[in-house]
């Protein structure tokens, strides 16, 4: 039995030296500021168990994609500590009375990775993409009261 439990000990051990071993070694500098230019390179490390099924975020359907896709893209809203929404992209959004119409009004800072700049139009093409039968998305019924 002690003899059992000294070679789980060390193989234990082993794979936590092998582990150690194969990992990446982190950037010797990191960046004074957390902001970089849109051309600078950016790494994003992320454990997450088994790989994405997608990072296409109207297709993705597995729990580690969308952990992915969150850290990659802002939706216009995100939840706040008590469920309720918070501003994301959009810095402010008013429903009208009779609770149809929601007009989001986005923040003028946003841009894409490569420095170009995110407009409304770039969140209604995500939604028609979403709902369009060529994309064969899985949640396109998602937004069907919108």
């Amino acid at each position: 039995m002690r003899l059992e439990v000294v070679r789980s000990g060390i193989a234990l051990a082993a794979l936590c030296l092998l582990a150690v071993a194969c990992s990446r070694e982190p950037p010797s500098e990191l960046p004074a500021t957390t902001t970089q230019r849109a051309s600078e390179p950016k790494i994003l490390l992320r454990g997450i168990g088994p790989g994405p099924d997608s990072l296409d975020p109207q297709k993705a359907r597995l729990i580690e994609a969308h952990a992915v896709l969150r850290d990659l893209f802002e939706c216009l809203t995100s939840l706040g500590p008590d469920a309720s929404p918070v501003a994301g992209a959009a810095s402010d959004w008013a429903e009208s009375e009779d609770g149809r119409i929601y007009t989001f009004k986005l923040r003028p800072d946003l841009v894409w990775s490569n420095g170009d700049p995110l407009v409304a139009a770039d969140f209604v093409a995500g939604l028609q993409r979403l709902v369009d039968p060529a994309t064969a998305s899985q949640y396109a019924q998602v937004v069907d009261v919108i």
